[in-house]
């Protein structure tokens, strides 16, 4: 090969070289877009109640929070989270009775940062036990969309933010025990070995289940704690 052909060849492959590296430097520049959530972690404390079978609703228990990812400009959010302290039903209509709520997948909704205005869907299980009878029930898949929209409900707003959410008519499904008594497999319980057909039974119609005549309330208000302040640089500094 000629030599002057040699140095274009070189040329080229130089020039190919410094092309690839370049775009390697710009995207370690720029950094490659990100496939996790965008958002902010923001924390909420929650009160209100749940109506679970007769009237009065189930007061929610001190220390319920909510957690989301919320996106700054949408407002959406895929990955809720409530924390519900189980809390006792009290002797009404029957005999006392302790709800421990499990939470089943990721709640979901949004926001919205411009109007306040908000829509939580999430599906709770759990257990219901009745000391009396010494039975620890499952408690089925209820499944709930609460938004600021629905009667009683209002928008998030001021500081600390502040909203409330409302759900009326979902289903709570009828208690289902076995005999010999379990275990039981349920998604958001363990296995439970004492809810018998009878005492199923009893506790459905105490509560008057299955239910649609249900509510919900969440006030919930923004905990999220205050980002403190970047920490000054280093300076080195030289003795000598």
């Amino acid at each position: 090969m000629p030599q002057t052909a040699v140095l274009r060849t070189i040329r080229r492959v130089a020039s190919a070289s410094l092309l690839v590296v370049t775009v390697v430097a710009s995207a370690l520049a720029f950094g490659a877009p990100s496939s996790g959530a965008t958002g902010v972690v923001r924390t909420f404390s929650l009160s209100g109640s749940i109506e679970v079978g007769p009237p009065p609703g189930l007061t929610l228990p001190a220390g319920s929070t909510f957690t989301a990812t919320i996106d700054s400009v949408t407002g959406a959010f895929t990955d809720g989270q409530f924390l519900i302290p189980s809390f006792d039903r009290g002797p009404v209509s029957g005999p006392q009775a302790i709800f421990t709520l499990s939470q089943i997948g990721d709640a979901s909704g949004f926001i919205d940062p411009v109007t306040g205005a908000a829509t939580i869907t999430t599906t709770f299980g759990g257990t219901l036990e009745v000391p009396l009878l010494t039975a620890t029930c499952p408690l089925g898949e209820m499944t709930m969309t609460s938004s600021t929209g629905n009667p009683s409900g209002s928008a998030f707003s001021g500081s600390p933010l502040t909203g409330t959410t409302t759900a009326t008519g979902f289903t709570v499904p009828v208690i289902v025990g076995s005999d010999p008594v379990g275990p039981l497999s349920f998604p958001a319980a363990a296995a439970i070995a004492e809810c018998s057909t009878a005492n199923a039974a009893t506790i459905n119609s105490t509560l008057g289940l299955p239910s649609s005549a249900t509510s919900a309330t969440f006030t919930a208000v923004e905990t999220t704690p205050t980002p403190g302040p970047s920490p000054e640089p280093v300076v080195p500094s030289f003795t000598g």
